[in-house]
C-alpha cells in the first residue's frame, strides 16, 4: 500500500521538490522581477527623453514669444530642427515599445501641435487670431479662447494647454504596458 506521508517525507522527494523549487519557480519570479525593472527603466528614460525635447521646443518658443534678446533666430531655427528630429526618434520609439495601443498615434497629434505652436510665433501679430482659431489649434489642444485672440493671455493659455497634453501622455505611457515583455 501506497503512504503519501511516508513519500513526502523521503529525502529524494524533499530534494526532488527542492530542485523544482529553486529550477524553475525562483527564476519565474526573478525573471518576471527583473522584467518589471527594465520596464520601469525603458518608460523612466523615455519620458525624460520625451520631456525634455518637448521644454527645450516650448522654452525656445517663449523665448522668441518674449523677443529675449539671448536667443537669435539661427537658435530658434535650431531648437526646431532637434526638435523634428527628436519628435521622429521618440515616435519611432513610441512604435516599438507599445505598438497596440494608440500612444505612438497620440505622439504624433501631440508633436504636430507643438510645431503648430512654433509656426504661430512665424505669424504676424494681425494673423495670429485666424490662425489660432482656423487651423482648430484650441480645440485640439482641448482649450477655449475667446473669439478674439489676446497675445499675452491666450498664448500662455495655448501653453498651459501644451503641457497639460504632455502630462497626461506621460501618465499613459507610465500606464501602459511595454511590449517587449509580454
Amino acid at each position: 500500500m501506497f503512504d503519501l506521508a511516508e513519500f513526502l517525507k523521503h529525502p529524494l522527494t524533499i530534494l526532488f521538490v527542492g530542485a523544482l523549487i529553486s529550477g524553475l519557480l525562483i527564476p519565474t519570479i526573478t525573471r518576471g522581477w527583473q522584467n518589471h525593472q527594465k520596464a520601469l527603466e525603458i518608460k523612466t528614460q523615455l519620458v525624460g527623453e520625451l520631456s525634455k525635447s518637448i521644454m527645450e521646443i516650448i522654452m525656445s518658443i517663449q523665448f522668441a514669444h518674449l523677443v529675449a534678446k539671448s536667443q537669435k533666430q539661427a537658435d530658434f531655427d535650431k531648437a526646431y530642427r532637434e526638435w523634428e528630429i527628436q519628435s521622429a526618434v521618440i515616435g519611432t520609439k513610441l512604435q516599438a515599445y507599445f505598438p497596440d495601443t494608440t500612444i505612438p498615434e497620440e505622439w504624433t497629434g501631440f508633436s504636430e501641435l507643438v510645431t503648430a505652436f512654433y509656426a504661430l510665433e512665424g505669424v504676424d501679430q494681425d494673423e495670429k487670431p485666424k490662425f489660432v482659431f482656423v487651423s482648430d489649434f484650441q480645440k485640439k489642444l482641448g482649450v477655449l479662447l475667446d473669439s478674439t485672440y489676446q497675445d499675452q493671455k491666450d498664448w500662455g493659455v495655448l501653453k498651459n494647454g501644451i503641457l497639460k497634453r504632455k502630462s497626461e501622455l506621460i501618465q499613459k505611457i507610465l500606464r501602459a504596458k511595454i511590449s517587449v515583455f509580454r
